[in-house]
């Protein structure tokens, strides 16, 4: 927690904002944290449950719940630290705050102070399109890079994404490093 720099509440547009760390899905309020996630992200993009718990046990990896201080359920952020990088797995912010610059002022907040990687799709249409931009205005890079995801489960097909990374672009071999701890993340919770 302390790496990221900010304290566990924040003044975020006007509410008092609590950053909740979830360690193994029995706390106050999982129940909705997880149930953003199963809604927000195609299966190709998620993790089951006994998966997510598996992430949850690493010392690493952080599964936040966004709450403001009267306990109104914000959305989730779930990042990894690698070496000097933050990777943000998963960002969703509940659908009726969305376009409310919610989720533009958490992740201002969270890029303030670090070095962060993130996916997103291939932009391809509309939503992707608007997306990209969310993330563009924040100041992150396209990082033109050939990048095929492992499948989550051996169900599932292996998927393109785009890699982007906050404040520059990413070095090739910061790149590799990164696919590396992918195939890492993804073999540990088959």
């Amino acid at each position: 927690w302390q790496s990221w720099k900010i304290k566990p509440s924040r003044i975020i547009l006007g509410y008092k904002v609590v950053f909740i760390i979830y360690k193994n899905g029995k706390e106050e309020g999982w129940e909705k944290v997880w149930g953003l996630y199963e809604s927000s992200f195609p299966n190709y993009e998620r993790h089951n449950y006994p998966q997510h718990l598996l992430s949850m046990e690493k010392e690493n990896f952080y599964c936040l719940g966004v709450f403001d201080s009267t306990g109104m359920f914000i959305g989730i952020l779930f990042y990894w630290i690698i070496k000097n990088y933050y990777y943000i797995e998963n960002f969703a912010i509940c659908s009726h705050l969305r376009s409310k610059d919610f989720g533009k002022s958490i992740l201002e907040e969270f890029i303030k102070y670090n070095k962060v990687i993130a996916f997103m799709d291939s932009i391809n249409d509309e939503i992707s399109e608007k997306r990209w931009n969310f993330y563009k205005k924040l100041g992150f890079k396209f990082n033109k890079y050939n990048f095929v995801h492992p499948a989550m489960s051996p169900f599932l097909k292996d998927h393109r994404l785009e890699i982007l990374s906050y404040p520059k672009y990413l070095e090739k071999e910061s790149i590799k490093e990164f696919e590396k701890f992918i195939i890492y993340r993804v073999n540990i919770c088959k």
